[in-house]
């Protein structure tokens, strides 16, 4: 990366050959003039733990230009979640990740060609591992993006969880020392580690025998024993006589305790597969008072909920086949040991193209093309709310009572000046993990936030202020400054995203690029994408003045819509439709009513797509439908859903199934958005159900709707929800206006390789985007605005 003379001198610490010069690094170099100032901020440059900043310096040869993104949800001031990271957070997040992705990065590959964003290319840095980050997870999967998750603890490393399925081995194999080892010493027997050892001697080296033999706290422990004490050799007796005097009687009386309750592991045992594993467990947890122990922890709240969701995991495994708990607590200690070996994988690994996810303390000495940095809002200095405090030179200070005021807390000399230096030291470190997090970015860096419920120190504090961020920025998208520019965007509560397709890119010489504002990621809907590939295909030209530059939206182009907006048979069949839909997500609940009810409901129904439809497109639309063509679509209605109760279709009506199941699927920084009808599991097989009320020819409806069947098979493919065993994946198309039921078979591979063709196509539209414009476009657009000429 350097030059020969620089790798072969010294190089100064300042010297950065990670980041793009001006954007992000005179990014840093501004923003960190602030935070590092201590004249702003009162630091006392003396102490050991504060540190000097020293601006960077581009140690690169080309001064490319990266991107620097700052994203803010306004949070509502009473939302639970303010000092966590918000669902709305999550969603600014991923959404600028799939805007990236397949985005051309700004720096060359090794082979001198230009590159795109992969999701490996990706990390998201976070301060600190909480709950929260759950969210970021859950919505990650569920839009079917790729993610690894490195350092901290996961679920299955949490110690409730090691807890509990030490438990089911020690239930279900009494043989298991090492299981009885951790259940011991776990909050069901509570037994620490000088007790182990005490019965492990007490038995002769097997500690179960140690357990079973002792009965009271009599000093004598020969009559603690109940003289069961032959096995012992004299002088493993007499060291164990000594122990025991010397016990006192609270030790003593622990290890009786321990001993008795060791007696249950029998009485559990009994229970081992004639009754719930669940149950059981719950049973062992409540009796022994461990699950008091789990709820008076500090995030007690986090590990109860973490025991209800293992809970709900061993009753989804025994509800398998034969899932005896022996066989469930093999299952999970194979969780538990891929969760250890996914947690130590490389974050620099090459082969798995997947977001990272890890701690900044675990990002030290790493990079990464685009870096997120979230949960800005994160108080930098907790509240103390300690009586005693300990400076790292041993002093102690106080808070007591007032002698003669008992109400009234008051603070020793030394109290405040060692709150003071430990306020200090959590500033600085607070500094420096928050330069780390940031310049761990190359090319990109985005910073996330929201707004926290009550004002407090925290980086987001820090980036307005050294930035002078004010509500004009986000209106017009950008804050620049000299050479710099960083891209804002905002989001608030009632869901309205300021500036959000707003991008204004580089301006070049042609005039035309002024139209340029839309965002590097374009979500299309299932039914628009096979068209918008077709208008590429045929009118290039066009498509790319419409796609790109929005010229469409002024000037007369052709239209891409194959009707226009306002035809009367367009609205007249999205109304027949959405009620036929809404009827049919009941699950046939419908198809038990009279003939009459049946009537009522359906009209009910229309009348209310009609309402909607008035909100939405305005009185003067919804108006040209006549009270006889109310009727008529109300006839239209009846006749379809009275096709539904036909034998073939019936069953897949009544059947239960996950109804309206919404997607996204990133393909070649395009978003495919789509809405499958319902989702139905029978044996283990998952079908795709779409029901549709065309009117045309049932060959030309089944052909035309091939390609959305395809595209909801693969969603469901790449979001993992079709079990590894399916060989394909099968979408049933029902044509109730042909009474006609035909089925879609895809195998896995098909699909893989219907998305790689896909993806090429898609590329190419990218590429198309991204060229200058060229004098087949201009004549296009000089044709279209003869008044403009």
């Amino acid at each position: 990366i350097a030059s020969t003379e620089v790798r072969m001198g010294d190089v100064k610490l300042s010297e950065n050959f990670r980041t793009l010069a001006i954007s992000p690094l005179g990014v840093f170099n501004h923003l960190f003039n602030y935070v590092f100032d201590p004249v702003t901020h009162s630091i006392d440059s003396s102490k050991s733990y504060e540190v000097k900043f020293q601006e960077l310096v581009t140690g690169l040869d080309k001064e490319s230009k990266g991107e620097v993104v700052y994203i803010d949800y306004q949070a509502k001031e009473n939302d639970d979640e303010a000092d966590g990271m918000s669902m709305g957070q999550v969603r600014m997040i991923v959404e600028e990740l799939i805007r990236f992705k397949g985005a051309p990065r700004s720096k060359l590959g090794e082979d001198k060609q230009l590159q795109a964003f992969s999701w490996k290319d990706m990390a998201i840095l976070v301060p600190s591992r909480n709950d929260t980050l759950r969210k970021l997870e859950e919505h990650l999967r569920s839009l079917g993006i790729p993610y690894l998750l490195h350092g901290g603890v996961g679920f299955w490393q949490r110690q409730e969880v090691l807890d509990m399925m030490q438990l089911c081995q020690s239930l279900s194999q009494p043989g298991n020392d090492l299981a009885l080892l951790g259940v011991l010493r776990g909050p069901c027997l509570r037994c620490n580690d000088a007790d182990l050892y005490f019965f492990h001697c007490l038995g002769s080296g097997r500690m179960p025998r140690g357990l079973s033999i002792l009965n009271s706290v009599d000093v004598n422990l020969e009559q603690a024993c109940k003289g069961k004490l032959k096995h012992l050799k004299p002088e493993d007796r007499q060291n164990l006589d000594e122990a025991w005097v010397g016990f006192s009687d609270e030790d003593r009386t622990r290890l009786v305790r321990a001993s008795k309750s060791i007696g249950l592991l029998g009485d559990w045992r009994l229970l081992v597969d004639r009754v719930s594993h669940a149950d059981l467990l719950q049973h062992c947890t409540e009796q022994t008072g461990a699950y008091a122990i789990y709820a008076s922890l500090p995030d007690g709240e986090q590990v109860l909920a973490n025991l209800q969701k293992f809970f709900e995991f061993l009753r989804n495994e025994e509800s398998k086949p034969g899932s005896s708990l022996a066989k469930v607590a093999h299952a999970l200690e194979e969780r538990v040991k891929a969760s250890n070996r996914d947690s130590q994988a490389n974050p620099g690994s090459h082969g798995v193209d997947a977001v990272q996810i890890m701690t900044i303390h675990a990002s030290k000495g790493l990079q990464f093309p685009l870096v997120v940095v979230a949960n800005m809002q994160k108080t930098v200095s907790r509240n103390k709310t300690e009586s005693i405090l300990a400076s790292n030179e041993g002093e102690i200070g106080l808070k007591i009572r007032h002698p003669l005021n008992p109400r009234k807390i008051v603070a020793d000399s030394k109290f405040d000046l060692i709150k003071k230096d430990i306020d200090s030291r959590e500033l600085a470190e607070s500094r420096r993990l928050f330069y780390v997090g940031t310049t761990r970015a190359e090319e990109v860096l985005v910073l996330a936030g929201h707004k926290p419920a009550k004002g407090s120190l925290s980086w987001r504090s820090w980036i307005y202020k050294a930035l002078d961020l004010q509500p004009s920025h986000f209106e017009s998208g950008y804050w620049e400054k000299d050479a710099m520019r960083i891209r804002c965007r905002l989001r608030s509560d009632a869901g309205q995203l300021k500036n959000e397709t707003q991008d204004k890119g580089e301006e070049t010489k042609e005039d035309l690029r002024r139209f340029s504002e839309t965002p590097r990621i374009v979500t299309l809907s299932v039914t628009r994408i096979e068209d918008e590939i077709k208008m590429f295909e045929e009118k290039p030209a066009e498509w790319k003045l419409r796609n790109n530059h929005h010229v469409l939206n002024f000037y007369s182009l052709p239209r891409f819509d194959t009707e226009p907006e306002d035809d009367i048979r367009k609205y007249i069949g999205a109304l027949i439709g959405n009620t036929v839909h809404r009827s049919l997500e009941r699950h046939g609940e419908w198809l038990d009513s009279t003939k009459d009810e049946q009537l009522v409901w359906i009209h009910k129904m229309v009348d209310v797509e009609i309402g909607l439809a008035l909100a939405e497109l305005g009185e003067e639309q919804v108006s040209v439908l006549s009270a006889d063509e109310i009727q008529k679509i109300k006839a239209q209605v009846v006749k379809l859903l009275d096709t539904a109760k036909g034998s073939e279709i019936k069953p897949l009506v009544i059947a239960e199934g996950k109804v309206e199941i919404e997607f996204l699927l990133p393909i070649a920084g395009y978003v495919i958005q789509g809405r499958i009808d319902k989702l139905l599991n029978q044996g283990g097989v998952v079908e795709i159900i779409d029901w549709k009320t065309d009117a045309g020819s049932a060959k030309k409806s089944i052909d035309h709707h091939q390609f959305q069947m395809k595209l909801y098979a693969l969603a469901l493919l790449n979001c993992n929800l079709i079990p590894q065993e399916q060989d394909c994946v099968r979408a049933r198309l029902v044509l109730l206006e042909h009474d006609a039921l035909h089925t879609y078979e895809f195998s896995k591979q098909d699909l893989k390789k219907f998305e790689k063709e896909l993806a090429g196509k898609m590329q190419k539209m990218n590429q198309k985007l991204l060229e200058e414009v060229d004098r087949e476009e201009l004549q296009v657009l000089f044709h279209a605005m003869p008044d403009q000429r």
